[in-house]
């Protein structure tokens, strides 16, 4: 019978897994996605079509924009993650050398030393050097792309094949290194400067794929990489594998032509399908003999964040607890799609280890009934003398977001407080009108991380140049002390994380929204294993297919 396989994963690893009609075996739960029948007829086929949203360009420096996924197909890093919340492991960095698997360090100093294969080629044929790594680094902080890499004070060659990373102190928080070993992609400063669009238009990277054809505002196609370097197979982790000839990515943005494209089977899988969208490749569609359903809950936080500079309304906690009180998340996720949006109750979710079930229960503006909000919002618009400013809401222009802060707005107009129209912009702008603290009241957004949920709130409250976080807050707030404690891991308490959450709700300085389900739809006739960067994001050439 067919599957329909609800899950919170992490990257490589399934938490729990649900069949309808029949038990999963343990191979198939770890694998994230199965065939059905188990007998899906062998069938010869050497590409594998994927649609994702529109990218832009193909700037491996901007690796978290929307459309990027065939980055970890093309580039590679020093270090990658086994999956969300998983182990470091090497992949330029050779796991053969130094104490730590792939680098070297000495307790108590801020240098940390990583040692390179001395086999490493692009698909240019460019030898990867250490001052390959120097200079790829060197642009990617400079980009203005490398977020939270305040304590990276140098990296310099050693020699050839060894990189001393130098920071302002000793790298002593949880998932810190991470941060920076496998949060950047490596490339030849030869094919870099080479290259007219910087690597814009084009690719010349490590990775077991190459880029065949980009075109703008269609899509990519990559073909396996000929002239792999790692030739040793047994150091190639499953993430890095190329188990299929070609891939290609369709820029698709609207759920209905993604849909359609399933349907007359242009696409073989699409990552994000609206729950509205999915019946017919469930059990008993009329597509379900050929597209198998996976579901995940996304390590993605919607949240609402308060701008806290003297510019705004929300400088004032009266205000900030007015509107994060007037914006009810159980109607959030009503108007939403209970199918396609869960609760939170932070800013971050339980996919976190360290997140703590306890803040359901407590009684804040996340937690407190529908019923009770309104007298609440009366409250604290009185102590704050309220009088109709209109609060400006701003957002990426995606449909999601947009919808989302929509839905803020009806409600804070509801309340009685006054709203401006929604800001949604592309990301350049968005960038721009966030460092303007005259530009925006409250921020609808979307906040990650890849391990433990201290740093995404290091993310959200990051200190920049200007000693502020991007919401304003002062670097000298006791905030940002909290949360250094709980992301040391000698400190990395319950305890300690709870303190940074119960702060940051008693100045309102955020308010999670909600969850997103995502649907994976994939044909199961071809694909037998879906395989997942650290990011929940798939890896076609990872996958296993029926060929």
């Amino acid at each position: 019978m067919k599957k329909l396989l609800s899950a919170l994963i992490s990257g490589l690893m399934v938490l729990s897994l649900t069949a309808c009609g029949s038990s999963s075996s343990t191979a198939a739960a770890a694998s994230g996605a199965a065939s059905s029948t188990g007998s899906a007829t062998a069938q010869s086929f050497d590409t594998i079509i994927e649609a994702t949203k529109t990218a832009s360009n193909i700037d491996p420096l901007n690796m978290n924009q929307s459309g990027k996924n065939f980055l970890w197909e093309v580039y590679e890093m020093l270090f990658d993650l086994d999956g969300f919340g998983g182990d470091m492991y090497g992949v330029l960095a050779d796991s053969s050398k130094g104490e730590y698997k792939g680098y070297d360090h000495e307790a108590g100093t801020p240098e940390y030393t990583v040692y390179l294969y001395q086999n490493i080629k692009d698909s240019a044929g460019n030898a990867i050097t250490a001052s390959d790594v120097v200079f790829s680094y060197n642009t990617m902080k400079d980009s203005g792309y490398a977020h939270g890499w305040n304590t990276l004070a140098s990296v310099d060659a050693v020699d050839d094949y060894t990189v001393k990373f130098t920071f302002t102190r000793e790298l002593t928080k949880v998932g810190e290194l991470s941060a920076y070993w496998a949060r950047c992609f490596v490339f030849s400063q030869k094919a870099y400067e080479a290259s007219a669009s910087k690597f814009a238009s084009d690719a010349v990277g490590t990775g077991p794929y190459v880029l065949k054809s980009y075109t703008a505002g269609s899509g990519i196609t990559l073909e396996k990489n000929p002239n792999y370097w790692q030739t040793d197979t047994t150091a190639i982790h499953t993430q890095h594998q190329a188990n299929i000839e070609n891939i290609q990515y369709k820029f698709i943005d609207e759920d209905a032509t993604n849909v359609v494209g399933l349907q007359t089977g242009d696409v073989d899988i699409v990552e994000e399908v609206a729950t509205k969208s999915i019946t017919d490749f469930q059990d008993g569609g009329a597509y379900a003999d050929t597209y198998d359903v996976y579901q995940h809950a996304n390590n993605l936080t919607d949240m609402a964040l308060a701008n806290v500079s003297s510019d705004s309304v929300c400088n004032d906690i009266n205000m900030r607890l007015a509107l994060f009180y007037a914006i009810d998340p159980v109607g959030v996720v009503n108007y939403m799609d209970t199918n396609s949006v869960k609760s939170v109750y932070a800013l971050g979710n339980a996919n976190f280890p360290d997140y703590d079930s306890g803040w359901e229960k407590e009684d804040n503006y996340e937690t407190l009934s529908s019923d009770a909000r309104a007298a609440k919002v009366k409250e604290y618009l009185d102590k704050a003398g309220y009088n109709g400013q209109k609060i400006k809401i701003l957002c990426l222009n995606e449909e999601h977001y947009k919808n989302l802060s929509q839905v803020v707005g009806s409600m804070l107009n509801a309340a009685g407080i006054q709203t401006a129209d929604v800001q949604a912009v592309d990301n350049s702008t968005y960038q721009t009108l966030l460092a303007d603290s005259t530009d925006w009241d409250l921020d609808v957004c979307g906040w990650a991380a890849n391990d433990f949920i201290v740093n995404c709130w290091d993310h959200i409250f990051s200190v920049g140049s200007t000693g502020k976080t991007g919401t304003f807050i002062d670097q000298n707030d006791q905030l940002i002390t909290l949360l250094n404690t709980a992301r040391e891991t000698a400190t990395h308490t319950q305890e300690n994380v709870d303190a940074v959450h119960e702060y940051y709700i008693s100045q309102a300085y955020g308010m999670g929204l909600c969850q997103s389900i995502v649907n994976v739809v994939y044909n199961s006739k071809k694909i037998t294993k879906l395989v997942f960067t650290d990011k929940s994001m798939i890896l076609p050439g990872a996958c296993t297919y029926t060929n």
